[in-house]
């Protein structure tokens, strides 16, 4: 979802923890978005959570009384249908290789993310090296499928476009999952730059890799 002042729009979302944007970015950081938390414009629920939380934001053109920013933030229903702006995701490109890398900020399985990297003729990110995974890693805030999957032999992961399979960065201890009833085929890259396998039904964003 875009950051832009407009009237009704969501914004950010919350799922019982603090709010944050659909990136990973945290809404108290710097700029626009830090002085709203400031300034005190993200107004309390006017109803309980009850069954249906109040977990996203939109905003509401008024100036909140006594504040010196136009507009002010209410904790809505994820439900609730109302106009929307998107915001575009740019292409981030490694000067090493001239590949280039997007973020797909929309939860999907596996399968899904895969061909959702297809439709851009690319594929599945695919990190081959330390030097790659420091780029991309510093992108990430959330966590997003890459091209990895042992699903046709337990712990013997390969890439989606058939790369050897040389480096890797899991997280200590997170392939210990042998004899599982819905083994953690698919593999994740988390905001600490490590992997973490995941079910493939799983929901997550994508990152996809052009070459």
């Amino acid at each position: 979802m875009a950051r832009l002042s407009h009237p009704n729009i969501v914004h950010v979302y919350d799922a019982g923890a603090p709010y944050l944007w659909t990136t990973g970015e945290s809404v108290s950081g710097s700029g626009p978005i830090g002085e709203h938390a400031r300034e005190g414009l993200i107004a309390p629920p006017t109803e309980p959570s009850g069954p249906d939380p109040l977990d996203c934001i939109r905003q509401v053109g008024k100036p909140a009384p006594g504040r010196r920013l136009q507009g002010s933030w209410i904790p809505s229903n994820c439900e609730d249908n109302l106009p929307f702006v998107c915001e575009q995701v740019d292409w981030f490109v490694d000067p090493r290789t001239d590949h280039a890398y997007r973020i797909v900020y929309d939860k999907m399985n596996w399968a899904q993310a895969r061909q959702t990297c297809e439709r851009m003729e690319g594929h599945l990110a695919t990190i081959t090296s330390k030097n790659e995974l420091e780029l991309v890693g510093g992108q990430v805030a959330v966590e997003v499928w890459i091209g990895a999957t042992d699903v046709e032999k337990e712990r013997s992961f390969v890439w989606v476009n058939k790369e050897p399979f040389e480096f890797q960065a899991f997280v200590p201890g997170e392939l210990d999952h042998l004899g599982e009833a819905q083994p953690s085929d698919c593999v994740v890259l988390g905001a600490d730059r490590l992997w973490h396998d995941r079910r493939c039904h799983h929901r997550n964003n994508v990152l996809c890799e052009v070459e």
